[in-house]
């Protein structure tokens, strides 16, 4: 999870480098006003996107076989989630102007929530359900000892 984190907001982080690559030798390095800079505009609203398409993957694709409840719940949070992305991005395409401090607020919620529901479906999906060699085993090891115990009442 923490490589998707940093891979997701690459672009992000290299922004002041890059910005103090185009200024002049007497421009300061700002680290964190040009990433703050970025995130005041929306651009976090757009990493927040790029990891949809694998939320909504992890959500659809079960190979486990094993029920998951919250599934359908990240995926109408996922799409919800989408549809303010889309909304702040065709509000303004170039990312350009700062939005309101709420609606940044909102995108670190949402880059957050993103993230979490990224990690639950990965572990989710990494569990491995039981093979039936390892199921019959068990259940007839249980028979095997219950009926002992239970023949031991019997001779009490």
């Amino acid at each position: 999870m923490l490589v998707v984190a940093a891979v997701s907001i690459f672009p992000l982080v290299i922004l002041p480098f890059i910005a103090s690559a185009k200024s002049t030798a007497e421009t300061p390095f700002r680290l964190t006003t040009e990433i703050w800079s970025a995130i005041s505009s929306g651009q976090l609203y757009i990493y927040s996107f790029s990891l949809f398409g694998t939320i909504i993957w992890l959500c659809v694709e079960d190979v486990s076989q094993k029920t998951f409840a919250p599934r359908k719940y990240f995926v109408i949070a996922a799409i919800l989630s989408a549809f303010l992305c889309l909304l702040v991005y065709s509000a303004d395409p170039t990312l350009s102007k700062p939005i309101n401090p709420v609606l940044v607020r909102i995108s670190i919620w949402i880059y957050a929530i993103y993230l979490a529901m990224y990690h639950a479906l990965l572990v989710f999906k990494m569990l491995r359900a039981p093979g039936i060699d390892e199921t019959v085993e068990g259940n007839v090891d249980r028979l095997i000892r219950t009926s002992r115990r239970n023949r031991g009442r019997e001779n009490d």
